[in-house]
């Protein structure tokens, strides 16, 4: 067997979804992959399981070297609105902050 069943379900399912949306939406690096490993023989269930690897990779890489320039823009829309509504950190009890639901969208649509 090829399942760790110590591993995180709901990661393995993002992975999943991915590699089957790139599949569906036809992204041609995964189509390319998949008529290269289908030649070698290799089940569509094998080439998925390769997939979910190499998403997996990307991933990591995407956390632990985040690009700078987009991040941080994206950091400042977020700082303005919150402080625009006066959403508490991360230390309140929920962890949602005190905004009525719909102010963030709200406001986020307005900008």
């Amino acid at each position: 067997h090829r399942i760790n069943r110590g591993g995180d379900r709901s990661a393995n399912a993002a992975l999943h979804r991915i590699v089957l949306v790139r599949m569906s939406r036809r992204h041609q690096p995964t189509m390319d992959y998949i008529a290269r490993r289908t030649a070698q023989g290799l089940s569509k269930r094998d080439i998925i399981r390769c997939l979910k690897r190499y998403v997996a990779r990307e991933v990591y890489h995407a956390l632990t070297h985040p690009e700078p320039t987009t991040n941080i823009a994206t950091l400042l829309l977020a700082v303005a609105l919150f402080d625009d509504v006066g959403v508490m950190g991360c230390d309140d009890v929920g962890g949602f902050g005190n905004a009525p639901p719909g102010v963030l969208a709200g406001r986020s649509s307005s900008w």
